[in-house]
């Protein structure tokens, strides 16, 4: 099974990116902050 957003360290996540997916994972939105992600990737 896949670890959390958290083990994407290879992927080296910017700031913002992880600022967001600690504020949306409270809320549940993971999907969007993935998202966000890929379009700032």
């Amino acid at each position: 099974m896949h670890r959390p957003a958290r083990a994407t360290r290879a992927h080296r996540p910017s700031a913002p990116f992880t600022r967001c997916c600690a504020a949306l994972d409270s809320l549940k939105e993971e999907c969007r902050c993935r998202r966000i992600y890929a379009r700032s990737a």
